[in-house]
Order: C-alpha cells, then sequence, then structure tokens
C-alpha cells in the first residue's frame, strides 16, 4: 500500500468518525471526552487541559497531512517530544504510523535516554527523521561534535521542529549543521496543531477549524475560539498571500507572553528564542538556549 493510499484510508476513517451521530449525553455530560493534558500558566501553576474526541481527531488530521508531504513509509523518524501530559508526543507517535514510517519514541526527559544514548539509536537504526524543538536539535548536534562526530555525516535528512519559536534563519542553521531539510509546525499547549508549513516553509493556520485572532493588531497574543493562549505571533492579513498561494493565514510565532518586550508595533519576542511552551529538562536542566 503506498503511502498516499494509506493517508487517504486513515483520513476517511477519521471522517467516518466525525460525521458519526453523537452518542446522547447521560446525566448532562458533555461531548465525549478522548485525551487529558496540562499546562503551566505564567505564575508556574498547572491547569488542566480536556481534548474531546473530535477535536483530538481533527488535531491528527491536519499534522497527518503536513508531515504526509514530509515522511515516507521508508522512514525511520525519532520523536524527541513531550509525552507526560503532554498531547504532543502521542500525536505525532500516530501521525506517523499513518504515515506509514517507523517511530522511536524517546521523549525530552532524558532518563531512559540521554542524547549519548539517541545518538548511538540513530546510527544503530540508521534514523532518517528527528521530530524535537531546535534547542534539541542544536543540543544534539553540538554533542556530536564533541565527540568527535559530525552531524552531517548521519543519515538524519529531515528535521521537523515543534515546541518552540523558531526562525527560518535559526532553522537554517539548524539544517546546515545536519545537512538536512528542517521545516516547522506550531501548536499550544491546547491545541497541538495550530498551524502547517506549506512547501515554501511558512506557517499556516488551520483556518477551517479554528477562529483565531491577535490582542493589539496583527502582533500580540493569539487568542483561539475565544480563548488566550498565552502565546504571542504575528498574523497576517486575510489579503496579504503566502508565495504558495494557500488562502489560509501565514502565522509567525513569537514566543510567550511572559518573555514578550512591547515595542512600538504591540508585543514581540525577545532577542533570544523563547522557552518551549512544554516544561522541558534532561538530565534534570532546563534545556538551555542554542541561538
Amino acid at each position: 500500500m503506498t503511502t498516499t493510499t494509506s493517508l487517504a484510508t486513515h483520513y476517511e476513517q477519521f471522517l467516518e468518525l466525525l460525521t458519526r451521530a453523537p452518542r446522547p449525553a447521560v446525566d448532562g455530560r458533555d461531548a465525549p471526552r478522548a485525551r487529558y493534558g496540562e499546562r503551566v500558566d505564567p505564575s508556574g501553576g498547572t491547569q488542566p487541559i480536556v481534548l474531546t474526541r473530535d477535536e483530538w481527531i481533527r488535531n491528527q488530521i491536519d499534522l497527518t497531512l503536513a508531515l504526509g508531504r514530509l515522511l515516507t513509509e521508508d522512514d525511520v523518524v525519532v520523536s524527541a517530544v513531550p509525552y507526560e501530559l503532554s498531547f504532543t508526543g502521542a500525536e505525532v507517535d500516530r501521525v506517523i504510523e499513518m504515515v506509514g514510517a517507523s517511530v522511536i519514541s524517546v521523549g525530552t526527559s532524558g532518563t531512559i535516554c540521554p542524547m549519548p544514548r539517541l545518538l548511538g539509536l540513530i546510527e544503530q537504526y540508521e534514523v532518517t527523521a528527528l521530530v524535537c524543538s531546535p534547542s534539541f536539535a542544536a543540543e544534539l548536534a553540538g554533542l556530536a561534535v564533541s565527540l568527535g562526530k559530525r552531524p552531517a555525516d548521519s543519515t538524519v535528512r529531515t528535521i521537523v521542529c515543534v515546541g518552540e519559536a523558531c526562525s527560518t534563519e535559526r532553522l537554517d542553521r539548524i539544517g546546515a549543521a545536519w545537512a538536512a531539510r528542517t521545516s516547522a509546525l506550531y501548536g499550544t499547549p491546547s491545541t497541538p496543531t495550530v498551524a502547517v508549513a506549506c512547501d515554501h516553509g511558512a506557517l499556516h493556520l488551520c483556518d477551517h477549524r479554528l477562529r483565531a485572532e491577535v490582542r493589539g493588531g496583527l502582533r500580540g497574543e493569539l487568542v483561539l475560539d475565544g480563548t488566550p493562549t498565552g502565546e504571542v505571533v504575528e498574523l497576517w492579513p486575510a489579503d496579504r498571500r503566502c508565495d504558495c498561494g494557500s488562502p489560509s493565514r501565514v502565522l509567525v510565532p513569537l514566543g510567550s507572553v511572559e518573555s514578550a518586550v512591547r515595542g512600538p508595533d504591540g508585543l514581540g519576542a525577545t532577542p533570544c528564542a523563547s522557552p518551549p511552551s512544554w516544561p522541558v529538562t534532561r538530565a534534570g536542566s532546563p534545556s538551555t538556549c542554542s541561538c
């Protein structure tokens, strides 16, 4: 079965689930809940997040269609994204499987699979793609160099960056270090797939299912379906089109509200890439900046 056929089959199965009549509510309860997670608020506390079945499936559909342009059934993919109380790891795993590729799930804790072991897995299993944060990709490349290895000589040829605001220049540097093509995806803790990349590298809002606005104009805090996200973005006006021709608006992630500075044109990201939207630690230490 080809990758295209596989994607189409799963897409039809998803659509069938979405169009199926919902189960009647019992005792006034809401729609069936599929996933539970948590997000960290600005004060450092945690807030629960719940996705319904339909929300969970729709996020997967958009991510599958995006990664289906980057991965094939021949790929071996390392997923170095959060799994604990996060939607990201589970979604990435399912999507890679739907594309037909093989997946090695290592997470981000570094307890069972620290970076030196990951480098060994990449070599042993001839890993062809990484899904991770930009900081993780840069740090892993730096470790490889310190161990006398050349990341560009590895089998990795595709890197999908998630979880952090990342400029195209930084993506280019990461790609050059690994001799790999790079792409980005954007989501928030409560909506794992918000924007996906086109062939020109721009992130396009999934506006067929999300209603997005920005507080303060074109640049400021992102509000999705009426709920503030705590994330700062630039959202292109509807009449400004990407070179790819897509009618979906382009979204440029700029970081978190708490790390942003206010300029004359509204909120903007700090000069350094903002912290990831999940609490990333490896071997008990916060992730380091690698601008």
